[in-house]
């Protein structure tokens, strides 16, 4: 999912509604899962603001 965030920022869609698309679930589980993904380190808490050279951890 994380992948999947960071793939959409690049190309310039909107990354929850691209991931919600791609993984049909709905915008407030997509954000559950990206707060689960913040508290995991699978994505910096400013995932949406940082470079992506910054999440490419």
């Amino acid at each position: 999912m994380a992948e999947l965030l960071r793939t959409a920022r690049e190309y310039g869609y909107p990354p929850r509604e691209f991931v919600s698309e791609r993984l049909g679930a709905s915008i407030p589980t997509v954000d559950r899962w990206i707060k689960e993904a913040k508290k995991r380190n699978h994505l910096p808490r400013d995932w949406a603001t940082a470079r992506s050279e910054e999440t490419d951890r």
